[in-house]
């Protein structure tokens, strides 16, 4: 049976590979499945224009969008993760995120089938947080931990837990116990 060839106007293809890597395979299966190589499969389904990666690294203002770490304080570069596995608009800014190795990771560790299939379990519960506030407010809450070198998630945790403790009855601590 001969391979499928690759044509990078075919939509349905890209839509295909697309839907095998969010589905788990790797981009080397998938090269396998196309006849070519990994590295190929992964610059066709991250096909991001610079002027793209420019505009979300400004609104991200080189920082991970999660914890608010400067790529200067990272081990790696920041990467780009896609908030919605879409054909149509991936890698428009809208579906873009700036972020640190450990928040990218974090985000596709449940998602993974290795993970899945993994019987461990995490040390520490943890749910993530949105909260909606104004541009300016965000910027420079996110400017200022950057400046002290804070990590943005240990900051908003420690807030939350002192306007807890400030206003938490005893019998709203036994109702979050349930």
């Amino acid at each position: 049976m001969p391979t499928p060839r690759i044509n990078r106007t075919d939509t349905q293809d890209l839509a295909a590979m697309l839907a095998l890597r969010h589905q788990g395979l790797t981009y080397d299966s998938i090269g396998q499945r196309y006849g070519t190589s990994r590295q190929r499969i992964r610059q066709l389904l991250s096909q991001m224009t610079d002027s793209v990666k420019a505009k979300v690294w400004q609104r991200a203002n080189g920082c991970c969008e999660i914890c608010g770490k400067p790529e200067a304080q990272c081990s790696r570069r920041l990467e780009y993760h896609h908030k919605e596995p879409i054909i149509e608009g991936y890698n428009q800014p809208e579906n873009l995120l700036l972020l640190c190795q450990s928040c990218h990771r974090h985000i596709h560790k449940d998602n993974s089938p290795k993970t899945r299939s993994a019987k461990k379990a995490p040390m520490t519960p943890v749910k993530r947080l949105a909260v909606l506030i104004d541009t300016e407010l965000h910027r420079r809450f996110k400017s200022l931990v950057a400046d002290k070198g804070l990590d943005m998630s240990k900051v908003i945790r420690e807030l939350v837990e002192r306007w807890l403790k400030e206003n938490e009855t005893p019998q709203d601590k036994k109702e979050g116990q349930r």
